[in-house]
């Protein structure tokens, strides 16, 4: 099924759940077997989604429109049940990434301030601010417990944010500014960065690059075939990277995947 505004989680199993976006279908992916399955029906824009330690699923969304609201969800896989847990109000174009601590950190979009949240507790309060404002971009934990924010910065630089210290920093690896940002952790604790120019047009490309946070740079790892933003990334046990949807031309939402070979 044709998706954008989705995630994609990894399952315990090896298979990589895709849920939400522009169609009313989660799905299944099989490694093994190359194939989808659809295994429970929801619509809604997601910003990202995360598998907890019981098996289930929390899944931060975003307003369809102007008018709508962004939720926290939770989604069960075995008893394909779906609850709510928290209204983020008219909330769009913000990043989530989970802490060492077990805490959500949301950034950006219409946010502004970082925000944390607790799902034992269900509590949602700021712990910081950013450097500078931003959408279309995302964000990843470092192995080292502080988070990494990429996209629509001036000047393209990437910040890091230290939940211990509650402070924000630029990163040295600074390049053009970039919007559209998906990031994905690799087995070697590097980071993929997906991304398409701020100002997209003919000539400019859709890229991947490779974040390094011993060194603290960025280098080139590839470009798509096509325009595409939109899309999610999954690391897979082999150390390769699935990544599936998206939009392309800005009007059609590609049907198929691809496989980032380390």
């Amino acid at each position: 099924t044709q998706k954008s505004r989705h995630a994609a989680v990894k399952l315990p199993n090896g298979h990589v759940l895709v849920l939400g976006g522009s169609s009313a279908t989660f799905e299944e992916y099989d490694p093994a077997t190359g194939t989808f399955t659809t295994v429970h029906t929801a619509s809604f824009p997601v910003v990202d989604a995360f598998l907890e330690p019981d098996g289930r699923i929390l899944i931060f969304t975003e307003r369809f429109s102007c008018s709508g609201e962004g939720k926290i969800l939770r989604y069960d896989p075995t008893a394909k049940t779906l609850s709510e847990l928290a209204n983020l109000g008219p909330t769009s174009g913000y990043s989530v990434t989970k802490t060492l601590t077990g805490t959500y950190l949301l950034t950006g979009g219409t946010i502004w301030s970082i925000q944390a949240f607790d799902p034992e507790t269900g509590a949602l309060g700021t712990v910081g601010s950013m450097r500078i404002a931003r959408s279309s971009h995302d964000s990843l934990l470092l192995p080292d417990g502080r988070v990494l924010t990429v996209g629509d910065g001036l000047g393209g630089t990437p910040e890091l944010f230290d939940p211990e210290t509650a402070t924000s920093t630029y990163s040295s690896a600074s390049g053009p500014r970039r919007d559209n940002v998906v990031l994905e952790a690799l087995v070697d604790g590097r980071v993929l960065v997906s991304s398409r120019a701020f100002f997209y047009g003919p000539g400019t490309t859709d890229t991947l690059q490779i974040y390094d946070p011993v060194t603290d740079t960025l280098s080139p790892a590839g470009t798509y075939d096509k325009d595409r933003y939109g899309q999610t990334l999954v690391s897979l046990d082999s150390g390769d990277v699935l990544i599936v949807g998206g939009r392309s031309n800005m009007v059609v939402a590609p049907q198929d995947a691809y496989l980032w070979l380390k």
